[in-house]
């Protein structure tokens, strides 16, 4: 459906809540969660340049699909969330601020392999609106 810039969702209690754009470096220091295992380049092309170019950053395994219980278990716990623009106003805890580097990852709607009529119907009116 699209392509969607990465983020950080920081709680607004962290100093980094005041910047309009996170780099990589800003991150040093932070514990952040992140998907660390799945399938997708892009997330683990951004965990890597995290690692890479970070001092005693703590990378935290989130899971594969996120919820609001992932946000909530985030704010719990203080730590920050790679996650992407779409996201920016799941929880009021947070703000999402674009990482400077502009990656970005294709977003659009996950189905079987061999879908169902109804979701090949509801396919079809993606297709149609967007």
């Amino acid at each position: 459906m699209g392509d969607y810039r990465f983020c950080i969702a920081v709680p607004i209690t962290n100093p980094l809540a005041k910047k309009t754009e996170i780099s990589f470096q800003d991150l040093s220091g932070q514990k952040i969660a992140a998907i660390t295992s799945g399938d997708s380049k892009q997330n683990q092309d951004i965990v890597n340049k995290i690692k890479m170019n970070c001092k005693n950053v703590e990378i935290l395994d989130a899971p594969l699909y996120y919820d609001i219980n992932v946000f909530n278990k985030c704010e719990e716990a203080g730590c920050l969330l790679v996650t992407l623009e779409c996201w920016k106003d799941i929880h009021p805890a947070f703000k999402t601020i674009p990482l400077s580097s502009g990656e970005t990852i294709p977003y659009g709607v996950i189905y079987a392999k061999e879908p169902t009529e109804d979701a090949l119907k509801f396919l079809e009116i993606i297709k149609d609106v967007v």
